[in-house]
Parts: structure tokens; C-alpha cells; sequence
């Protein structure tokens, strides 16, 4: 396995296990990140994506000490303006990279609104 590949492996992982620890089920997993049962070349998108994935948990640890609120922030609806009603996950499950790139920036406003 290329070094590239190797990287891609490691941070889908990664990106699997915090899905799944939001509650995700494994068909869901696939879709957000664009994994297929097919052999495919790096896919640089699905990587970056899987990364905003790591970085929205991150954040999320440091807004909730219980683990229990860490877990299922991401799944719950909300009803600000941006969310208008939705889940972060429903956002980043039905977008691109701009949407989650959005949530991550929206979670992040969390840790200091002002």
C-alpha cells in the first residue's frame, strides 16, 4: 500500500469511529464519506472531509465534558438560522465539502460566541 493510501486508510478509520460513535450506522458512514465497495485511487475530497470529521470531535470534546453530550450533538436537531431545523450530520450526509466546512465553522463558533 502507498504511503497515500496508507494516510487515506488511517483517517477514514479514524472518521468511521467517530461517526459511529455519533450514532452513525455503517450505510450512512459510506455515503458521508463517499466510500464505495469498489477498489478506488485516493480520493482527496472524501480524505479532506474525513478530516473535518476529526476536527469537528475535536471541538466538540472541548465543549462537552460528558461524553454522552459529545455523542450526540451531531444528530440532534437545531434550530438556528444556519441549521434552520436540521442535524449538522443531515447537513454534511446531504452536501459538499462547503457545507461541512460550514458545520465545523458553526460548532467551532460554540466554543467562544462572542
Amino acid at each position: 500500500m502507498a504511503d497515500d493510501e496508507c494516510l487515506e486508510h488511517d483517517i477514514l478509520a479514524e472518521a468511521i469511529e467517530i461517526l459511529s460513535s455519533w450514532g452513525i450506522d455503517n450505510d450512512r458512514c459510506h455515503k458521508i464519506l463517499e466510500i464505495s465497495n469498489q477498489s478506488e485511487p485516493v480520493h482527496r475530497e472524501r480524505e479532506a472531509k474525513a478530516y473535518l470529521l476529526t476536527e469537528v470531535d475535536k471541538v466538540l470534546k472541548l465543549i462537552f465534558d460528558n461524553p454522552e453530550n459529545q455523542n450526540v450533538f451531531m444528530t440532534l436537531p437545531n434550530h438556528n438560522d444556519f441549521f434552520d431545523g436540521r442535524t449538522p450530520i443531515e447537513i454534511i450526509e446531504e452536501g459538499g465539502m462547503l457545507d461541512a466546512q460550514d458545520v465545523l465553522t458553526r460548532i467551532k463558533a460554540l466554543i467562544s460566541p462572542w
